[in-house]
């Protein structure tokens, strides 16, 4: 058997539903008080707001200066105290991470390593090098043994997989040192020079490879390529020419043997 009783409330606009259900002789009541509770707890809760809400207004029609004063000291409070929690949560006050040494290991291990200390990567260059295998890293920064906050950029500088290319310039016409300069400056560091004739001194005449091949301006090589920098030295000397000096007896010993010669001569005269 079941009944269902339903009361109304006067003290409040909520309908109350109390229903029994009789089942094996036992009665289970479902009752909504708690409702009622919170409606009370509501009221109470407005009359106060409203209270105060007029009390603030009654103040600030009296002393509306000091409530303005009020009122700026409040915002900057609120404002300062909202920036300082904001900018632990930002900035991941009283955490950090030593880091860990990256230098030789492979690219693989390195970003495992720095996934396990939260941290992020990026790779800012690459450098050739023979002895070591493409992907190894050979510089970070920060350095290992600093202190980081999680999240950090780590900038890295691995291994090339080839050597970097360089373009060739037009060194036509420019000095043998500064021809030699711009090439090291490019990268080129296996440059040797050859001497050859024509009409200015000490004057790049150009670039070729080892075999021989002349390179022009604007050619892409790796800066690993040995280089034959072409330097002119002036005219070589003409072959059966009989006004030239015996290029075995220095200038300046000529020139004594000469002056002792016309002293003999002038001395076998005198007598």
């Amino acid at each position: 058997m079941t009944r269902e009783i339903l009361i109304l409330s006067t003290s409040s606009p909520f309908v109350f539903y109390h229903s029994e259900a009789e089942v094996g002789g036992e009665m289970r009541v479902a009752s909504f008080l708690g409702l009622e509770v919170f409606y009370v707890l509501w009221l109470c809760f407005r009359t106060s707001i409203t209270r105060i809400d007029m009390q603030l207004k009654n103040f600030y029609r009296k002393h509306p200066i000091i409530s303005t004063l009020l009122l700026v000291i409040a915002a900057s409070i609120f404002i300062f105290v909202g920036t300082m929690f904001a900018l632990d949560i930002y900035t991941r006050h009283n955490s950090s991470i030593i880091m860990p040494e990256l230098r030789g290991k492979g690219l693989k291990e390195a970003e495992r390593l720095l996934a396990e200390h939260d941290l992020r990567y990026e790779i800012v260059d690459s450098v050739y090098d023979a002895s070591l295998a493409p992907g190894v890293v050979v510089e970070m920064v920060p350095s290992s043994g600093n202190t980081v906050k999680p999240g950090r950029i780590i900038f890295l500088s691995i291994t090339a997989r080839d050597a970097r290319k360089g373009i060739i310039p037009d060194l036509k016409d420019m000095s043998g040192r500064q021809a030699m300069a711009v090439l090291k400056g490019l990268g080129f560091e296996r440059i040797t020079e050859r001497y050859v004739s024509g009409d200015y001194v000490n004057l790049a005449d150009g670039v070729e490879l080892a075999d021989g091949r002349s390179v022009p301006a604007g050619t892409r090589l790796p800066i690993t390529t040995p280089l034959v920098l072409r330097i002119v030295n002036g005219y070589g000397p003409l072959l059966g020419d009989s006004l030239l000096i015996d290029e075995s007896t220095p200038y300046g010993a000529q020139a004594d043997s000469l002056g002792e010669k016309n002293e003999d001569e002038h001395s076998e005269s005198w007598w």
